[in-house]
């Protein structure tokens, strides 16, 4: 458990073909609860995590609320517990 967050300040503007409307430089700031838990996975490590921010300090882009969640399960066999000759 913890405390998480990001900082998000483009440098530079769009300048692509679809940027009819200027270079629209965004900025956004972040910060929310993280847990994670390790488990294991037919004797391999696995790992869950949920975070949840609140965006602020929104120029050019979407303020409110973010909830990212990451399974990670390993599907190959565990390289580093076989022997070695």
């Amino acid at each position: 458990m913890g405390l998480a967050g990001y900082l998000y300040y483009q440098l530079t503007g769009d300048s692509s073909s679809g940027a009819k409307l200027g270079s629209f430089k965004s900025k956004v700031a972040s910060i929310g609860p993280e847990v994670g838990y390790l488990f294991s996975v037919n004797g391999l490590d696995a790992y869950a995590n949920v975070r949840g921010y609140w965006e602020f300090w929104s120029e050019h882009r979407v303020e409110g609320y973010a909830l990212f969640a990451t399974l990670s399960i390993p599907l190959g066999p565990d390289h580093s517990k076989t022997a070695s000759n």
